[in-house]
């Protein structure tokens, strides 16, 4: 922005403020109430009187109400409202800047020199987009392993692990039919090495940007405002606006999902109810401590996120509570969350956060422990072979065709989504996989959306591909792929390959990407090729 005047991106993100600010009536006009909502929404202790000089300025008509064409004229023809929006999404990219920075310089370099590479520009990026693209650099780096490839399904089935004979194997859950929802969760209460990918967390960002502080003057303050100085209950409502529940779908979930951020809003520290032992894991955007319940003695994962993204850790709330009883193969979220602030946390929690940005409080969700790590874990390792492989796909597709059953879209599944349950008590030592677990529901669609459906089908047919040949999901940018490609890559893969199943799955994956087959459909082909390696 520069004179006043605003570029297509800038205008896009004020239309969007103001439809969401005139959702409630839809009549085209923000009222002083609807204005004055969207001013809190950034900083819950604007002033109302502050609030009504800005109204009658932008009001040139005199109508009673700002439409669109005024909100954007007032805006930037006035230096004070100016810096205002200027500041709007400062607190959303001061955590991505500070989290960027904390970050090694030859990463940052990597990525933007991939960025320019691509023809893109790194300094028209937001710190945002910066940040992700060097998340991106730095998960490629951890996916290349020498062993990985030479040691895919395609050209080596052997693995020092097991599988749990089918045969022996529980029933499967039906996939077609929706099931009763889980009761309301506001009524409830809540060995080995753990492998370096263990709980990963929810990666979207802040939803919501904030507005400058007011001064005590009808005039603008130029203050810097920050998240920082937010307590918890401030940063609750910043941090999960009306249209961040809007993934719920019909008003009963909503009408859960609002009790939740309610909630929220004075939920207490889990150091009540939690030994924290040890950090275990560190995600893309939250921490994992090993811990122990002190009423129960078992041990337990505690996720924490920043409270910026709250609205993943209430997805993975609400799958989580929708799916228990449903399905056996997620990995479950306590139904009682709790919120520690960083300035009273634990040394063992604090020295994790100390480039953890300027956000104070973390939302600390309780999970089942899985220490055995996830399907991308055993394919960076070389140990997947193709009886494990499609014993966890066919468990994941199930889960999928449950979800879709019961109007739930996962849109994230991948590799290190997908969670290994294990034996390894039996006689000989050996570890053996008994399931596999969807994890990460920070993404998840709530309603029937078939759009929704198709992205998890298209994910679990890239995810096919880079377990069965091993290259790396985020490293050789899967997802972006053309699908025609990765067919075509595939069956030169397994050209040589003496396993019928495996020469199968070109034309297999084929279909899958193609758009042919349902969630279900994918299940039952899943099924039958892992019962081709059934003893």
């Amino acid at each position: 922005m520069a004179d006043g005047k605003a570029d297509a991106a800038q205008i896009e993100r004020l239309r969007l403020a103001f439809r969401s600010a005139d959702a409630g009536s839809n009549d085209g006009k923000l009222s002083f109430e609807e204005f004055y909502t969207l001013l809190k929404r950034g900083n819950p202790k604007f002033q109302e009187e502050q609030a009504e000089v800005l109204f009658e300025n932008c009001d040139q008509d005199l109508s009673g109400g700002i439409d669109f064409d005024e909100f954007v004229e007032y805006i930037f023809n006035n230096a004070d409202m100016v810096n205002v929006f200027k500041l709007e999404t400062t607190a959303e990219e001061e955590d991505c800047k500070t989290t960027l920075m904390s970050m090694p310089g030859p990463i940052r370099a990597a990525a933007s020199k991939a960025v320019k590479e691509r023809g893109e520009d790194w300094r028209k990026m937001t710190w945002k987009e910066r940040l992700e693209e060097v998340k991106e650099i730095e998960k490629g780096k951890r996916e290349g392993t020498d062993v990985r490839e030479q040691a895919a399904p395609v050209f080596d089935p052997s693995s020092t692990v097991k599988v749990i004979p089918r045969k022996a194997d529980r029933p499967r859950p039906e996939t077609t039919s929706p099931k009763s929802p889980a009761k309301d969760p506001l009524n409830s209460t809540m060995s080995r090495t753990i492998r370096s990918s263990s709980q990963q967390e929810s990666v979207s960002g802040p939803s919501t940007t904030p507005v400058a502080s007011p001064s005590s003057s009808s005039k603008l303050s130029n203050k810097k405002f920050t998240i920082a100085d937010m307590n918890q209950e401030e940063l609750v409502n910043y941090s999960l606006q009306e249209d961040d529940l809007s993934f719920a779908g019909d008003p009963q979930s909503k009408a859960q999902c609002r009790e939740f951020k309610k909630y929220l809003l004075t939920a207490g520290s889990p150091l009540d109810a939690l030994e924290i032992e040890r950090f275990i894991a560190k995600g893309t955007a939250g921490w994992v401590f090993l811990c122990t319940d002190k009423t129960s003695g078992k041990k337990c994962a505690m996720k924490m996120i920043r409270m910026t993204q709250a609205r993943s850790g209430i997805k993975e709330w609400f799958c989580s509570k929708a799916l228990r009883g449903i399905s056996e193969d997620v990995v479950f979220t306590s139904e009682k969350v709790h919120v520690v602030s960083r300035s009273s946390a634990p040394a063992v929690i604090q020295n994790e956060l100390a480039n953890a940005g300027p956000v104070n409080y973390f939302l600390c969700m309780i999970q089942e422990l899985m220490p055995w790590g996830t399907l991308e874990d055993l394919a960076k390792e070389g140990e997947l072979s193709p009886e494990i492989m499609f014993k966890c796909l066919e468990d994941v597709a199930t889960t999928l065709a449950v979800m879709h059953a019961n109007k739930i879209q996962h849109r994230d599944v991948k590799p290190e989504n997908i969670m290994l349950q294990m034996d390894d008590e039996n006689d000989d030592g050996q570890e053996t996989v008994t399931s596999a677990k969807l994890c990460d529901f920070g993404s998840a669609q709530i309603g029937n959306d078939s759009n929704s459906c198709w992205d998890d089908i298209r994910r679990f047919g890239v995810t096919l591909f880079s377990v069965a040949t091993g290259e790396g999901w985020t490293k050789n940018r899967l997802i972006r792929a053309k699908h025609d490609e990765l067919v075509s890559r595939l069956t030169t893969a397994v050209a040589d390959s003496s396993d019928p199943t495996m020469k199968r799955l070109p034309k297999v994956l084929e279909q899958i990407l193609g758009g042919s087959m349902k969630m279900a459909d994918v299940a039952k082909v899943m099924a039958e090729m892992a019962d081709a390696y059934d003893d």
